[in-house]
């Protein structure tokens, strides 16, 4: 299945749409069956369900406002590139707004392949800082 460019987009707003309203499962029929997600801290993961999790014991609730979006070819598939402000409650920090994040996901036959997420949540104090363990390099 070939996916444009105009697809692909449609394909992470989706995505993200679905990850944000609690609705894991239907997000996760989005992704290939070896999608590698990468959050902040760097550990690439293979569970949307535990990312879910990780990212519910952060926040009470959070948000994408996206302002660009952007795709390009690459050998590896399409490359949907948006980027934006995140907004919600932290656990820690409450109520925060205008926190920078950039995601890059790999489209494949038309399912997510690969999503890295960048974001300045913990730099900013929204979130603990990240700790990296032997275990993660």
């Amino acid at each position: 299945m070939t996916t444009d460019a105009g697809d692909a987009e449609a394909l992470v707003e989706r995505y993200l749409a679905l990850f944000a309203a609690g609705e894991i499962e239907a997000a996760a029929r989005l992704l290939t069956p070896d999608a590698v997600l990468v959050f902040p801290g760097g550990t690439p993961q293979t569970s949307l369900p535990d990312v879910a999790a990780e990212v519910d014991r952060l926040y009470e609730k959070v948000a994408k406002r996206i302002d660009r979006t952007w795709t390009a070819t690459t050998p590896d598939g399409l490359v949907v590139t948006t980027t934006g402000h995140l907004y919600g409650t932290s656990r820690t920090a409450g109520d925060f707004d205008d926190v920078r994040f950039i995601d890059f996901f790999t489209i494949r036959d038309g399912r997510i392949a690969a999503q890295e997420v960048i974001n300045d949540a913990a730099a900013v104090g929204v979130v603990p800082p990240y700790r990296r363990t032997a275990a993660d390099f």
